[in-house]
């Protein structure tokens, strides 16, 4: 009669407190480039908490760098943009030469009265955003220590 063995996994603390990352899961995460942690739903989940962590009162800049990127990600699966939508964007208060380009769209929603612009009018200039902020989070001391913090996380028990 064989004897079965178990392999025993090990449980990592996420920056939420929870304790549902295994270790493969946590390597997953850290391989990941830039831009693949903030196309990620769980990678970019993880690294927003742990921005949040060591945040008292508002939310810092690389924070709202994220929510750009992420309202740019949502936009880009839609197939029309309202004229809300735009204007929520551009309240975000992205760079002035990003949002210059918006505005010209929210212009010519108002001047043609129409009530929505095609995405693919507009989705050159959301992945220029996109790509903006995604250099300025990849080149942050925050997104460093968050890949220390990961890496941190593989290391053997002590």
């Amino acid at each position: 009669m064989a004897t079965g063995t178990q392999k025993v996994v090990r449980l990592l603390k996420c920056f939420c407190g929870c304790s549902e990352m295994t270790e493969d899961e946590v390597r997953r995460i850290y391989r990941l480039s830039t831009q693949e942690t903030l196309n990620d739903p769980r990678a970019a989940k993880i690294f927003r908490k742990f921005l949040e962590q060591d945040r008292c009162g508002d939310k810092g800049e690389i924070e709202n760098y994220l929510d750009i990127y992420e309202l740019c990600n949502n936009y880009l699966k839609e197939s029309c943009l309202t004229y809300d939508q735009l204007t929520a964007l551009v309240e975000m208060e992205l760079k002035y030469y990003l949002e210059k380009k918006l505005n010209l769209y929210i212009m010519m929603l108002e001047e043609k009265q129409k009530p929505d612009i095609h995405i693919h009018e507009v989705e050159r200039d959301l992945k220029r955003i996109q790509a903006d902020y995604r250099s300025e989070i990849e080149a942050s001391d925050e997104y460093k220590n968050y890949k220390q913090a990961i890496l941190n996380k593989l290391k053997p028990w002590t």
